[in-house]
């Protein structure tokens, strides 16, 4: 099952800094992550930080004129799928982490079914978790 993770990201750089290695913890093929216009210049700071050199990140800049006044969490996330290089796609936010025993229980489901879409929805945010 090979897994492309797309993160949109504006102004989430300290959340990057906290999750980057949980995230490259699992099995992940690629990890998209799109700066759309962020204020904090996650596509450069990215590598600065541990993990950020792992060969499976891959970051994309959307700059400020090209995203426009106003973060489009939806143009990230089809910024990051045309960047894809396996066909499943992790659409995961900034703040928030999946176990690894997660990609374990989905892999049967995949393997059985092969539906083209599986959502999985999550109620806790890093500051719920870590709390």
């Amino acid at each position: 099952m090979l897994i492309t993770q797309i993160t949109p990201v504006k102004g989430r750089f300290a959340d990057i800094k906290t999750n980057l290695l949980r995230w490259l913890d699992t099995p992940i093929a690629q990890l998209v992550i799109v700066d759309y216009a962020c204020p904090d210049e996650t596509h450069k700071r990215i590598w600065d930080i541990p993990g950020g050199n792992d060969p499976r990140i891959n970051v994309l800049h959307v700059g400020p004129e090209a995203a426009g006044p106003f973060y489009n969490h939806a143009r990230a996330r089809n910024i990051g799928s045309q960047a894809a290089k396996h066909p499943l796609l992790l659409f995961m936010d900034a703040d928030i982490y999946v176990h690894k025993e997660m990609f374990e229980l989905v892999d049967p489901i995949w393997e059985i079914n092969s539906p083209d879409i599986i959502t999985l929805f999550g109620k806790e945010t890093l500051d719920q978790a870590d709390s």
